[in-house]
């Protein structure tokens, strides 16, 4: 734990290159978010305001999203680094004008690993495994997931609409960012293990289903969970063929 905690203090940081990243890709978010502001008529002070406050809360998930995985990253010891996907930017515009803003696309960059060697010597296999980076890559999906989890209650009890915004964003974050392309987190899971991949992308889609859906922490829970097994199961028997005994 000591090394773990040393680690954080002299390496958790984003270089500039990553904080223009996601600057770029926040202001991208916030509009995708904010292109359809629920009025009648375009007020431009009126969608202004609310462009404002969705890049706050756009920030704040994308900055927890890229920690998970630095935090994760360097407890392994490896440092991870985000960069911005061009293409994916060109994507979110124009789903979201094809939608008129009802479909959102966060897959606006991705986390590239490195070794920091002198935490890593002695270790077993030294390099980057690909069970590391499989879930070095899940630690910013499962993190938006718990936010989404945690959130909803509060978004039902005071129906607060900046809190169900914080939700659909976590939300949408975990599903588009599960797509196998690369860069994206899906794309470093589904490679690295298919089985996880495919466990983790049932619990995702079931969780973005029932969070909606349900009225309670408990059926969104384990109706998330069994969703995902059921998902999991399905794929295992048609896809990998496996027989049950």
């Amino acid at each position: 734990m000591g090394a773990y905690i040393d680690r954080v203090k002299r390496h958790f940081s984003f270089s500039p290159a990553e904080l223009q990243g996601l600057a770029i890709v926040c202001l991208v978010a916030a509009f995708v978010f904010a292109f359809d502001d629920g009025q009648p008529e375009f007020n431009l002070t009126h969608w202004l305001t609310n462009f404002l406050g969705v890049l706050i809360l756009v920030a704040i998930v994308f900055f927890l999203h890229e920690s998970a995985h630095k935090l994760w990253a360097l407890a392994a010891g490896y440092r991870a680094e985000f960069k911005i996907w061009p293409y994916g930017i060109v994507i979110a515009f124009m789903a979201a004008f094809l939608s008129n803003g009802r479909f959102f696309f966060l897959g606006l960059g991705g986390v590239w690993v490195t070794d920091m060697a002198v935490h890593r010597l002695g270790a077993f296999r030294y390099g980057l495994s690909t069970f590391l980076s499989t879930w070095i890559a899940f630690a910013g999906p499962l993190l938006n997931l718990a936010l989404a989890f945690i959130f909803q209650p509060i978004h039902l009890a005071t129906g607060s609409a900046m809190v169900g915004m914080f939700v659909k964003i976590n939300l949408w974050y975990a599903v588009t960012s599960m797509i196998p392309i690369p860069p994206l987190d899906g794309a470093t899971g589904f490679f690295g293990g298919r089985s996880t991949f495919m466990l983790l992308l049932g619990f995702v889609l079931g969780a973005a289903l029932m969070i909606w859906v349900a009225k309670s922490f408990l059926l969104m829970f384990f109706g998330t969970l069994i969703i995902g097994l059921v998902f999991w199961l399905i794929y295992f028997l048609t896809i990998e063929k496996v027989e049950l005994h």
